[in-house]
């Protein structure tokens, strides 16, 4: 196999703001994970099918060349890192987990079984015999004449060290793999090892023209040339000391290009006999060189979103695409005839040319980062979601496609609450440095304010707001908190604890009260809009989350084994065990039912206000995040670590689970007017169509 694969894209139809998917099927809930990471990218067993995949089982499928694309349901457990498909034959991908074959051109799969002890990690359509080849991560070499249904093992090394690559394009076979292993074929039956002078593992493999034979590059820079009659292998000479990651073939100006782990190019004239080191592009991991036969130039992609381009062989780089922080294209592809490009990465990143990599379209923005909050502009007509790396997202679609929105903010910041004021309905955010964000137009646009001096460089962590008042509290790390009563204009300090025991959350009791948890466990308490804070007689042995009712002045602390209420704005409290139970959110569901969500898969539930609590089963032993009550539909949400969401149609007796094809942590949710479409977040974005 060549460093990329063989594809025809169509010209493609970019959009800014992401790609459009299907509702779910009636009646069941269906989820799609959007800023999956893109590991692969291959054809389907039609010139117009081109399939991109990754983690969370997230593969996507375009029937047209790229001009629409589909979600195609997969299981989430599985990891795709190759796509492969034979013309008008079965279309196989590699994930981690196993093997997956489809006979409807990538539009449903199912799962292979293979020999025992055997997971294939590279795979290549061998014409001269019919069959495909795969090599194993147990050591063998496997085929398959029944179109990659069943498989046998055609050779097994002697120690059984994993083999990790496999090239097939000059009608010769050669894999190799850890251990400086290289085994040779000529015929897809025969199989004999060829002696290598180095132990170490293999990076790529890389066909050069004619009888040239095949390139090996190994993790300890050795470059070693494989003959084409299968004779004993040559060394060449090393171009780097680094590790080589990256390698095209120029056939234009019969060039071979390598680059390496930490960003630095080379160029050999003479099948790697001797090498040009060209400098480092950028300092960055390049992960895909592509070469174009027809106009000889170079295209780069790597580290950073970056897209570099060459016309002179490699001499001289522009980038045309890049500095998204955070972001890694980590595979691309081109057209037969090199015409149209695309490439994919993390965060469901994905970018396409139609004009053989001189200019690049995001198809869909890179979203890894980790979602600490979400929140529905005023008008309720988008959603925003704020998090790691400065991000801020907008969705005008339900949450199915999302737009990022610069701010102005240093890349590398965080944001971690955003609320929208009681009188105003300006949206507020609070990040590094005693700096807020604010937005008067539901997230377009936002101005940077930094309020106090005494706000520290500690970074603002949440804001509360007062509906009554409207006044707004920041706590920051460690441990201040600043004021304002004009919606944020102006701000004050107070003579909240600033040490590291200092205010860990903050909450509204309304007429002026305020609660608070402190480090070393304590319950503060201010009754004049948070300028002054006092302690109360309530301390527990590490900070305890809180739930208040401003309008009735009701407010729990939920520490470990316990829950305390007040019924009178936090002057008295009264205690109730929960032993082995250790609660992180309190629910009021619309019928005044109280649930409490907890460690461990905790729920309890309330009819008597908090008098009397009783343990649900919740069928899963993962910690439960913030809840959501769906007034309309009678509904509640919540979501949890490993991939957990619950629903409960029937006051929060009864829950059981709905799939969200990601195994990583969920914290919030959000669900449209309508309440057809979910979202829920933390280190996934995930939309789920509900019936």
């Amino acid at each position: 196999m060549r460093p990329y694969a063989y594809f025809m894209l169509v010209p493609l139809l970019l959009t800014l703001t992401g790609i459009s998917l299907p509702a779910g099927a009636s009646g069941q809930p269906q989820a799609n994970v959007l800023n999956a990471d893109f590991m692969a990218i291959g054809p389907g067993n039609t010139s117009s099918t081109v399939l991109v995949g990754g983690t969370d089982g997230r593969l996507l499928r375009s029937a047209d060349g790229g001009k629409t694309w589909q979600q195609t349901a997969i299981d989430s457990k599985y990891q795709i890192v190759q796509i492969s498909a034979r013309p008008q034959g079965a279309v196989l991908a590699i994930a981690q987990e196993g093997l997956l074959r489809s006979t409807d051109d990538g539009q449903h799969w199912d799962l292979l079984e293979l020999p025992e002890g055997q997971r294939i990690s590279r795979l290549a359509f061998y014409p001269k015999t019919g069959q495909w080849i795969g090599v194993s991560m147990g050591g063998a070499i496997l085929g398959s004449r029944s179109d990659g249904e069943h498989w046998q093992i055609l050779y097994q090394t002697k120690d059984s060290a994993p083999l990790t690559a496999l090239t097939s394009d000059n009608g010769y076979l050669v894999a190799a793999g850890a251990g400086g292993q290289v085994v040779f074929s000529a015929d897809g039956q025969h199989w004999k090892p060829l002696a290598t002078d180095t132990t170490a593992p293999i990076t790529r493999l890389l066909p050069l023209p004619g009888k040239a034979g095949v390139l090996s590059f190994w993790a300890d820079s050795s470059v070693i040339a494989v003959p084409a009659n299968g004779s004993t292998p040559i060394r060449r000479s090393s171009a780097s000391q680094d590790v080589p990651y990256a390698v095209a073939y120029d056939s234009l100006h019969h060039l071979t290009l390598m680059a390496t782990t930490k960003g630095h190019l080379h160029r050999s004239g003479n099948a790697g006999k001797s090498w040009q080191d060209l400098g480092s592009l950028d300092n960055i991991l390049l992960t895909t060189l592509l070469a174009d036969a027809k106009d000889g130039s170079l295209t780069a992609i790597g580290a950073r979103g970056t897209v570099a381009r060459s016309t002179d062989g490699g001499k001289n780089w522009n980038i045309v695409m890049g500095n998204q922080w955070g972001a890694t294209l980590n595979t691309a592809a081109a057209s037969p005839d090199g015409q149209h490009l695309l490439a994919a990465g993390t965060g469901g990143l994905l970018m396409a040319s139609d004009d053989r990599g001189r200019h690049w379209n995001t198809l869909a923005a890179n979203i890894k980062y980790y979602v600490q909050d979400l929140l529905p502009t005023p008008d309720h007509k988008a959603v925003l979601a704020i998090g790691e790396q400065g991000l801020v997202l907008r969705s005008t679609d339900s949450g199915q496609t999302w737009m990022r929105i610069a701010t102005g903010m240093k890349p590398d910041v965080t944001l971690f609450s955003v609320i929208e004021h009681p009188r105003t309905h300006e949206l507020l955010a609070c990040g590094p440095m005693g700096t807020f964000l604010a937005s008067p137009d539901g997230g377009l646009s936002w101005r940077i304010t930094r309020p106090v001096e005494e706000a520290g460089e500690g970074y603002l962590k949440q804001l509360v707001a007062d509906p009554a008042s409207g006044t707004l509290l920041a706590v920051a790390s460690p441990g201040t908190v600043i004021r304002s009563d004009d919606a944020g204009s102006s701000w004050q300090a107070t003579d909240a604890d600033t040490s590291d025991k200092g205010i860990v959350t903050a909450a509204a009791l309304g007429k002026g009260v305020f609660i608070a948890t402190q480090g070393d466990g304590r319950i503060l308490r201010s009754t004049d809009d948070g300028r002054h804070w006092a302690n109360t007689d309530i301390t527990g042995a590490s900070p305890g989350n809180l739930y208040a009712e401003p309008v009735s002045g009701l407010a729990w602390i939920m520490v470990r084994d316990a829950l305390y209420r007040s019924r009178d704005h936090g002057i008295t409290w009264q205690r109730s065990e929960i032993q082995g139970t250790t609660l992180n959110f309190l629910l009021r569901t619309p019928s005044g039912t109280l649930l409490g969500f907890g460690n461990a898969g905790a729920i309890i539930r309330s009819t008597d206000d908090g008098e009397h609590w009783a343990s649900v089963a919740s069928g899963t032993l993962s910690s439960l995040r913030k809840p959501l009550a769906d007034a309309a539909y009678g509904r509640i949400f919540v979501p949890g670590r490993d991939g957990t969401l619950l629903v409960s149609a029937d006051d929060g007796l009864h829950w059981q689970g709905i799939e969200t094809n990601t195994p990583a942590h969920l914290n919030r949710l959000w669900l449209s007017q309508d309440g057809k479409n979910l979202i829920v977040s933390g280190e996934r974005i995930v939309h789920i169509s509900l019936p």
